[in-house]
């Protein structure tokens, strides 16, 4: 039976290091190119097979590989099939030409002290945000959840969190920008407003000097 190969668009994607590589979705490009991968390949040593053939073996003992299939959400592997061992002949052959590999990886650090310092810095920086806005908080509805953000900003790193709950926290981040946008918004346009009053008035008072005085 011939090898069964066909080509793969690739993206490997750096996470930075203060970040979580099991929750990221994206990260910075470092390679966007094509693939010809082995249909008889599983679908458990996909990452670290086409790391190899693209000259970075080094980067699979930190990796994790998502599926995109045209421009919809990228899926991580466990969510495709239950099965590791499948091949990617059986899962990828037919949509080959519509689907991108995103392999994300972590770099390691050699100075984990430095790393340390940053990761309290921005623990401090949260707290302190948080505690000059304490009302924050009662935007989340999920009592769970509120907790858990409680835990995370105390520096009390909770327990392995499940894919729904950092959605959730995800979910609760986005609205927060949203509403900091719509404030922005508002503001932008009562000050657009406002200018516009002084300016119009302006002109009044210069065509007509007599209306200087009013109010």
């Amino acid at each position: 039976m011939p090898l069964q190969m066909f080509p793969v668009r690739v993206a490997v994607e750096t996470v930075r290091a203060q970040h979580c590589l099991s929750c990221a979705h994206d990260g910075h490009i470092l390679v966007d190119t094509y693939a010809i991968v082995s249909g008889t390949t599983i679908l458990s040593q996909l990452v670290e097979t086409v790391l190899s053939a693209l000259g970075h073996p080094q980067l699979a003992l930190n990796a994790r590989g998502l599926v995109q299939v045209n421009n919809w959400k990228a899926l991580p592997f466990e969510q495709i099939t239950d099965n590791p061992d499948e091949t990617v002949h059986s899962l990828f052959k037919d949509i080959s030409g519509h689907i991108t590999l995103r392999i994300l990886t972590k770099p390691s650090t050699s100075d984990s002290a430095s790393t340390q310092c940053i990761t309290d810095l921005k623990q401090r920086l949260l707290k302190t945000a948080v505690s000059k806005n304490p009302q924050i908080l009662n935007s989340v509805d999920n009592q769970q959840i509120k907790e858990l953000i409680s835990q995370v900003i105390a520096g009390d790193d909770p327990a392995i969190l499940n894919h729904e709950q950092i959605n959730s926290i995800n979910e609760w981040l986005e609205t927060l920008d949203q509403g900091d946008e719509r404030r922005r918004s508002v503001f932008d346009y009562r000050l657009t407003s406002l200018r516009t009053y002084r300016s119009g008035r302006q002109i009044l008072t210069d065509a007509y000097p007599h209306w200087s005085g009013l109010r």
